[in-house]
């Protein structure tokens, strides 16, 4: 495949062990941070298909090629997950910065000295624009939901404990719904939202909730609404340092000799 009618250093069996080396072992770490850390889902195919563009290498036109499309993504990437901003992780972001900066040496070198594989670019650039399309199609969708819910802000929870409260000792918000024999419940920690729903005086609130779905499963939630008071819209929160928890209590199964959580309608 490789033209060898040149024998320029980047042809050089060194030269290729190492990018293929390099793009390898760089490129299943890319694989990793992405399983735990991916902006989005298109990144994690995108990080495998660099990696193996690893075995391409032994033709450095077509690897260099096939790889440019790859490594501007990850550059993006940089951009979208804002490196510049982890200031507790520092040796991470700059580990993650010197890996796509040296993912662009080899195959710039190539591209540079070379002639451009235009087929080989081709199909990289059809690759990442399917796993964008995918990402855009199937995942991180959104669905709304509205859910009737009792309140408390007295210290107590649904079932009659102690609710946790927060550094300056105050009780939460708590929006629960009975499920089965047990409860789902939200925790919040915000006075305005207390104080809004005292002066309300219902018994019953509506709470919405923002359900995130990747290919039709459901990933997470969050609280999108309580009675009307907006805490985060589909990408962001709108409101800063809210903090609180969710969980349910336990609830008896259908022969009432174990229990386990109840399926709650968030």
């Amino acid at each position: 495949m490789e033209d060898q009618s040149t024998n320029a250093w980047w042809t050089s069996p060194a030269f290729k062990a190492a990018s293929s080396v390099y793009y390898l072992i760089a490129g299943l770490a890319l694989v990793l941070l992405m399983t735990f850390a991916a902006p989005s889902f298109a990144f994690y195919p995108c990080a495998i298909l660099l990696t193996l563009s690893a075995f391409f290498w032994k033709w450095p036109r077509q690897a260099a090629a096939f790889s440019f499309p790859f490594v501007c993504v990850f550059a993006y990437s940089l951009y979208v997950l804002k490196i510049w901003h982890w200031a507790g992780n520092a040796s991470t972001s700059i580990g993650l910065f010197c890996i796509v900066i040296l993912f662009f040496v080899p195959c710039s070198i190539v591209l540079i000295f070379g002639r451009i594989a235009w087929k080989s670019m081709f199909v990289a650039v059809l690759l990442v624009t399917m796993s964008f399309a995918v990402d855009r199609i199937w995942t991180n969708k959104v669905e709304i939901r509205s859910i009737e819910m009792g309140w408390t802000a007295d210290g107590e929870t649904p079932c009659g404990g102690d609710a946790q409260r927060d550094a300056a000792n105050r009780p939460p918000v708590i929006v629960y719904v009975q499920a089965g024999g047990g409860y789902c419940y939200d925790a919040i920690f915000y006075e305005p939202l207390k104080v809004r729903l005292q002066q309300l005086g219902k018994s019953k609130i509506v709470v919405q909730y923002n359900v995130f779905k990747d290919f039709g499963s459901e990933r997470g939630y969050n609280i999108r609404s309580v009675e009307g008071f907006q805490f985060n819209d589909a990408k962001q929160s709108l409101i800063q340092d809210v903090e609180g928890y969710g969980g349910n209590t336990l609830a008896p199964s259908d022969d009432r000799r174990k229990y386990g959580p109840p399926a709650c309608p968030r």
